[in-house]
């Protein structure tokens, strides 16, 4: 996981501080390095209250500063959107992903790319294991047209 991603996923509370040091240590052998970073890498589990407090540090020494709740909430966002538009991430993959990310970040409404989502999610919640073809053009769609709309077309990372 890019430090990127595990920042943005952190501001909204969907990594666990316990799998920061595991997180760490692969950012570690990916080339970065500092002493928070590596600090951060030889924790415990057990030690999810260190770990938060130095993964602001650990992201510093990786070239990030820590997002707030609503630009992690984009960065995460615009992620999702490059698995679905690049074909890592299927259609669904992203109903389920936004749905539970909308769980955590309700605070962050403006986020949201389309209401419409949320009748995509019905579809592919109800029938996950036979999504339509036009279901997944409609999704990849609304990524692409809210990536224009609010990233002027490119990716955030």
């Amino acid at each position: 996981m890019s430090p990127f991603v595990a920042a943005a996923l952190h501001a909204n509370g969907q990594l666990p501080s316990e799998r920061l040091p595991w997180i760490a240590a692969d950012w570690l052998t990916a080339g970065h390095d500092g002493p928070a970073l590596r600090e951060l890498a030889g924790l415990s589990a057990n030690d999810y209250r260190e770990a938060a407090e130095l993964l602001p540090a650990a992201l510093a020494e990786t070239g990030l500063a820590p997002p707030t709740k609503e630009s992690g909430a984009r960065a995460y966002l615009d992620h999702l959107y490059t698995g679905v538009l690049d074909g890592t991430l299927s259609e669904g993959e992203l109903c389920w992903k936004v749905s539970d990310m909308r769980n955590f970040t309700h605070e962050v409404r403006g986020v949201w790319p389309f209401d419409e989502l949320a009748e995509f999610e019905y579809q592919f919640n109800v029938r996950y294991d036979s999504p339509t073809d036009v279901q997944e053009q409609l999704v990849r769609k609304l990524c692409q047209d809210h990536r224009d709309r609010y990233f002027g077309g490119e990716a955030l990372t």
